[in-house]
């Protein structure tokens, strides 16, 4: 007797071979199609002549979809073999090499209409230098299309203009676009009237799978056709995503690939000729993209080949990106010059995440957010609710602090959150007095606290040189309160990150830093962490460092050539390269040190804390939040990761779009026209604002988790792609300067970086974002890492990526071992079953199934019975 999954390859390879070897001609009648679909049916589910419908389990037009669409891969013969004709339209306007071109061929009105459906065509641009008798090149594909057929010019989504061009000169119909078909043709393959036209994907993977050869390559016909294939790619482009335009016969010079570059108001993306799919390398967000250059250095002349240009891309995320081509492809010129103007948005609007507006849902505003976070330093229950939002806000106070609303309407600082935890003993007036003493208004606040000893971690700015000298009493109440009358009185503690050269020398802009005479047992440190400047610059230096010196680099050459050894030796250029590595190291353990100092005073002395720098948005935001990392595990988690993330970057005022060089929404600013390309000079934001700021804090994160690998939720490739994200602009969390700003400009309309991070986690419980080392009781209180372990180590997954792209994951990473070993063990569990048993598993039947017949994409594994390894549900 043979089994259901051998007669499934016998269905597949054989009964279908005989009606297309006879569709390659010409149509069949539709009841020779349904006599073939009966007996097909019939063998596999009951391996009999005939079956009745009793015996068929599963409706036959879900059994004939491919793998990827839920269905067992059976060729649905009706569109195989309108696919199969199509294929002979092709094939006979595109090549001439066929043996039979010339010949007259039977007319297939069906065919030819559903090819025009799928294509357009449009003039030839006039510097491509085809013959004058060709008078329409090259065929186009909309990217409306569902599973795009070739690599071919797209055309901008549905809603943004259509170009049509002529018709082909041997088109049997006029029809250049779907909404020209038939429309008995066009309800067949299209979407309703209204919507953007999604060619049925069954007969678009029968197309693809009929002729290969079409995925081939590039090519230029005997009629003056350029064609480019390519392989099925679903999910080329994102939701609302438009392609602007495209550059052929690029190489990537890093790998030595050649391909297409292609720009959308997303991203700039390349995708390889040999292998027709996307070079991760060669594709990266628009506003991940510092800089660009068009004009070789001396070192690019040196090593570029006679008559080609170059297009030189370095990113945020360290990457340098070289492409070359011929020196007269004006077209790839043109794009260059466009792209130099879409990476500078003069708009907040121009940006990708707020053309994407998802539906609207019933999430938390930032605001109520933070009250949540409130609630759990209080130790309050929060419910979110019309009825008890004012209670809640009401009770948010103990017998040493309360949540303060002065702020409200960002009357008193603009980049301050709304609501403020300040102490108990300070009225509102005092706030406004405070406020006065401070750069910017920015006024000692609490970020969190100990419920306990009463101590507290607050943040603030430097304090303007007229009132260095003056006392604020705000500051006096941050002290640890005394819990017994007969306790002694604790000591406050003023870091000021800053040196103490540069705090002096701020005196000359009008700030300065606290004097320790003026507040009683005060004692005022510096932490010495340089300005964002500093910081900028020696990003430059690790991000050339890494690029000369990995085994894959932008200038293309091997890496025994470029003799990676001598970064070791005494030579002049070696010494000062990896200068620059060791000193962005340094910085990261100025960093590290200053919240282990915080983290060891308030845990090993119940102090209290006050945290500034020169206006408290950078290197401040970086100190807290890396010691209320340190202090309280809930940060630790997904949950709390972002809860701090809210509160210490997003409510206190970090300038996201300064340090990445994006727009700012300012009051009262005219929202502009929605026009690609838009003709900027440059962005609204000064080159010199950027810096990597909240990746340095990542950094620390991830230096954290290597020395505590059992004390984190998350592991380290979500810290990585956390900051691609950011970087990406694709999600609206981290556009703009203050939550002032992100409410004018409506951020909350945008897709949610939170939301997108949550799914992908939902869809795996080993997902490489889960730590599976984590150990919530091992270290279920503060960390206080000793002074020597804080000499950190390049973070490899983040910044050796793109030049050492084995060496950035260790080889075999933590997830993959655990998911081997449990897949080993599931597979020995399982084994010993015998082929078409039925085991029920809870309200389910799995039946078990050859290992070459399991689907092609099974559900992830799971350590709570969610066994899918050789099986599929039914």
């Amino acid at each position: 007797m043979i089994t259901r999954a051998s007669r499934l390859v016998l269905v597949k390879t054989v009964i279908t071979a005989r009606p297309v070897h006879h569709m390659l001609v010409e149509a069949a009648p539709g009841w020779m199609l349904e006599e073939a679909a009966k007996c097909m049916r019939a063998f596999f589910w009951a391996g009999k002549k005939e079956a009745n419908g009793g015996q068929c389990l599963v409706a036959w037009d879900s059994v004939c979809k491919p793998l990827r669409l839920g269905g067992l891969g059976i060729k649905n013969l009706r569109m195989q073999g309108l696919a199969l004709r199509v294929r002979w339209e092709w094939l006979q306007r595109t090549d001439s090499s066929r043996p039979w071109k010339g010949l007259r061929m039977a007319n297939d009105r069906q065919a030819s209409e559903v090819l025009n459906s799928l294509a357009t065509v449009q003039p030839r641009p006039p510097h491509i230098g085809f013959p004058a008798a060709a008078s329409a090149v090259p065929v186009l594909l909309s990217r409306t299309i569902s599973f795009s057929l070739y690599r071919i010019e797209p055309l901008r989504r549905h809603g943004a203009p259509q170009r049509h061009g002529p018709p082909l000169p041997d088109l049997n119909s006029t029809a250049g676009s779907p909404a020209a078909c038939p429309s008995s043709t066009r309800a067949l393959f299209c979407s309703p009237p209204g919507a953007a036209h999604t060619i049925d994907q069954r007969l678009l993977l029968c197309l693809i799978s009929v002729d290969q050869c079409l995925s081939t390559s590039s090519f230029t016909t005997g009629e003056g056709f350029v064609v480019v294939a390519q392989d099925v790619m679903e999910e080329l482009l994102l939701e609302h995503e438009v392609a602007f335009g495209q550059g052929h016969s690029a190489d990537l010079w890093n790998t030595h690939e050649a391909g297409t570059i292609y720009v959308t108001n997303f991203r700039l993306i390349f995708v390889s000729k040999a292998t027709k799919s996307v070079v991760e390398l060669g594709t990266i967000p628009l506003t991940a993209i510092e800089e660009l250059k068009d004009v070789p250095s001396k070192g690019y002349q040196r090593l570029l080949p006679p008559e080609r240009s170059m297009l030189e891309i370095r990113g945020h995320d360290t990457r340098v990106i070289v492409f070359i081509f011929k020196s007269e492809n004006k077209h790839l010129k043109k794009m260059i010059d466009d792209l130099k103007k879409w990476i500078k948005p003069v708009h907040l609007e121009h940006i990708y995440a707020f053309s994407s507006k998802p539906p609207a849902d019933m999430a938390m505003s930032s605001a109520m957010r933070l009250y949540k976070e409130y609630h759990r330093l209080f130790h309050k229950w929060f419910a979110q609710s019309p009825s008890t939002s004012f209670e809640a806000r009401a009770h948010l106070q103990n017998k040493w602090w309360r949540v303060s609303e002065i702020n409200s309407g960002y009357k008193l600082c603009e980049s301050y959150p709304t609501q403020l935890i300040v102490p108990n003993s300070i009225s509102d007036e005092d706030l406004f007095l405070a406020a006065t003493y401070r750069m910017g208004g920015r006024f000692p606040a609490i970020s969190w606290f100990d419920n306990g000893s009463g101590a507290v971690l607050a943040r603030s700015s430097q304090p303007k040189i007229q009132y260095l000298r003056v006392r604020d009493e705000l500051v006096s109440a941050l002290r640890t309160p005394s819990i017994h009358h007969t306790d002694p009185q604790r000591k406050l503690y003023i870091v000021d990150v800053r040196d103490k050269i540069s705090a002096v020398g701020n005196m000359a802009k009008g700030g300065g830093s606290e004097l320790g005479s003026v507040y009683e047992d005060t004692e005022v440190c510096y932490s010495e962490v340089n300005n964002i400047h500093a910081m900028r610059t020696c990003f430059h230096g690790l991000r050339q460092y890494v690029n000369a010196y990995g085994s894959i680099s932008s200038d293309g050459a091997p890496l025994h050539e470029r003799d990676p050894i001598s970064v070791w030796t005494q030579a002049p250029k070696s010494v000062v390269d990896i200068s620059k590595l060791q000193t962005w190291l340094s910085h990261i353990q100025s960093i590290l040190t200053g919240a282990s100092y915080i983290t060891a005073k308030i845990t090993g002395e119940s102090a209290s804390v006050l945290v500034h720098c020169s206006d408290g948005w950078d290197r401040t935001s970086q100190l807290v939040s890396l010691s209320c990392l340190l202090l309280d595990p809930f940060y630790r988690t997904f949950s709390g990761f972002r809860a701090l993330v809210e509160k210490d970057w997003l409510a206190f005022g970090h300038k996201f779009s300064a340090r990445m060089g994006l727009p700012n929404k300012m009051a009262g600013e005219k929202p502009p026209k929605y026009e690609l390309p838009w003709h900027a000079v440059g962005s609204i934001q000064s080159v010199k604002e950027r810096s990597p700021i909240i990746l340095q804090w990542l950094e620390c994160i991830a230096h954290l988790l290597f020395m505590y690998p059992c004390a984190f939720e998350f592991s380290s490739k979500f810290l990585v792609d956390f900051m691609d994200a950011v970087l990406s602009c694709r999600f609206g969390n981290f556009l703009c300067d203050s939550e002032r700003d992100r409410e004018q400009a409506d951020v909350a309309s945008c897709l949610c970086i939170w939301k997108y991070l949550a799914d992908l986690r939902a869809s795996d419980n080993l997902h490489e974002h889960r730590n599976p080392l984590y150990d919530p009781q091992r270290h279920n209180g503060p960390i206080v890492p000793p002074p020597p372990a804080l000499v950190p180590t390049l973070w490899s997954q983040f910044y050796l990526r793109w030049s050492c792209p084995v060496e950035s994951h260790g080889g075999v990473g933590v997830q993959e071992l655990v998911k081997l070993k449990i897949a080993a063990e599931l597979i020995g569990e399982f084994e010993c079953l015998p082929i078409d048993e039925i085991h029920p598993i809870g309200e389910k039947s799995i039946r078990v199934v050859d290992f070459e017949e399991r689907p092609a994409a099974p559900p992830s594994l799971s350590l709570h019975n969610e066994i899918c390894v050789h099986w599929m549900i039914l």
